[in-house]
């Protein structure tokens, strides 16, 4: 899977947008690195206590910290394909 996303501040970074782009890289990298151990069932990778400490979680962060938890408690099968699915609205 490729995902193509940069966030600052909890939005979406344009080209061309101010801010402090080696910030903008390093969570960049680390959103990327904390996907690929989500995908890998590296659970304490995904979700450092970093991650967990943040008061102003974005929704998205919040979400994946989330689902983490409870692929802690219920490891997905061994087919799992790395993606969310509803059970319910």
């Amino acid at each position: 899977m490729t995902l193509f996303t940069a966030l600052v501040n909890g939005r979406m970074w344009q080209p061309g947008q101010s801010g402090n782009p080696k910030k903008q890289i390093e969570l960049r990298n680390r959103y990327a690195e904390g996907l690929a151990a989500y995908g890998d069932r590296r659970w304490d990778d995904a979700a450092p206590p970093s991650a967990r400490r943040s008061r102003r979680s974005p929704p998205t962060e919040a979400a994946m910290l989330k689902r983490i938890d409870l692929f802690v408690a219920e490891s997905p099968t061994k087919s799992w394909d790395g993606a969310w699915r509803l059970e319910q609205k």
